[in-house]
């Protein structure tokens, strides 16, 4: 702030940290990058306020809404989940289950990071496995694999040390090895697979992720309740926005205006059926 700005911080106003805000928004930052560099404006000069008696301008310096960021990533068409996961059968075991289970499980990659082996269990004809859920101490959810899901589980098993203390997907990089797999490398494993696959311009890579999958799940089951249940949700009312979101993207895009304008302007092209 105080290399961009070139002022003294007396002669800073509070438009002047508004011009700071849009400078980080036009930087291609993150809304939560964003959001952090303006906590650090606030708490500079609230401690300039305390110890030099300097009027402190950014107490309406407020965070930009992270809402619709987190709502932005982009579900993935069922075509599109066939592409990634065809691709994920040239991976090794362990990249490739951990695509799958992202699919069909439509976990976060912090409940991937804390699952341990110890966490498998058969519960009569299913495997199951406990999960700790976002903002959760304990493992107190459950994630139930399907068939398909549960014989590649085996399959990997196999491959690894089945000592029930240790973590399911393990780094086995130098410095880490043998440690619990970071969310960082699990969502690189999704993203290298994304990027392989479906990903065709620049654009659409920061909306296509390991979160999107669980957006991806949502627009599969197209009910609520059961994405509910799926993703883990506390509320249902987080469930629900993301389907009013999707249904008014959904209608935008069945009812472009530009595809009609399209039909009128260019002879050869007509308005696809829905």
């Amino acid at each position: 702030f105080l290399v961009w700005t070139n002022y003294s911080l007396q002669d800073v106003d509070a438009a002047r940290l508004e011009d700071y805000r849009q400078h980080l928004l036009d930087s291609n930052k993150s809304i939560s990058t964003v959001n952090d560099y303006l906590g650090v404006v606030r708490k500079l000069y609230n401690f300039l306020h305390l110890q030099y008696d300097i009027k402190n301008i950014a107490l309406g310096l407020t965070n930009e809404k992270v809402e619709h960021e987190e709502l932005a990533k982009k579900p993935q068409t069922v075509a599109q989940v066939h592409k990634v996961l065809e691709y994920s059968n040239s991976l090794n075991l362990r990249d490739k289950l951990i695509i799958n289970l992202l699919y069909a499980t439509a976990l976060r990659t912090i409940e991937i990071h804390r699952m341990l082996i110890g966490d498998i269990e058969q519960e009569g004809d299913s495997t199951i496995i406990k999960v700790q859920r976002k903002g959760k101490s304990k493992k107190k959810g459950i994630i139930v694999l399907a068939e398909p899901l549960a014989d590649m589980l085996a399959e990997y098993l196999k491959t690894i040390d089945n000592d029930a203390a240790k973590p399911l997907f393990a780094s086995s990089s130098n410095n880490s090895k043998g440690k619990p797999l970071s969310t960082r490398t699990i969502s690189g494993i999704m993203k290298k697979a994304l990027r392989a696959t479906i990903i065709k311009v620049p654009s659409s890579d920061k909306l296509y992720t390991a979160h999107s999958v669980r957006h991806t799940a949502l627009g599969t089951l197209k009910d609520a309740k059961v994405g509910q249940v799926l993703l883990g949700h506390q509320s249902i009312l987080t469930t629900e926005k993301f389907y009013s979101d999707q249904d008014r993207t959904e209608e935008r895009i069945t009812n472009a205006p530009e595809k009609k304008l399209a039909a009128i302007y260019y002879p050869n092209y007509s308005t696809p059926a829905v």
